[in-house]
């Protein structure tokens, strides 16, 4: 819900219009205005046959993600 509401991938109003958060202020300021990381975590990837190497194949991704998206930051 928090990926429909904020994210910029689709317009969402038809969703979020009908609802009490519609009268909120701000609403429509920050209705699919921004950019959102969304992870799925329901199933392990294939190669991960551990915790460690799922979270670090996720930050990884993360990393890799940020740093196509944004150049300018210094990721460490």
């Amino acid at each position: 819900m928090v990926c429909a509401f904020f994210g910029k991938a689709k317009d969402s109003r038809d969703v979020f219009d009908r609802l009490a958060i519609s009268e909120a202020e701000g609403y429509l300021q920050h209705l699919n205005k921004h950019e959102v990381i969304y992870l799925d975590c329901s199933e392990v990837p294939k190669g991960c046959c551990d915790y460690r190497s799922y979270i670090s194949r996720i930050e990884e991704g993360i990393c890799r993600d940020l740093a196509e998206n944004y150049p300018e930051l210094e990721l460490n």
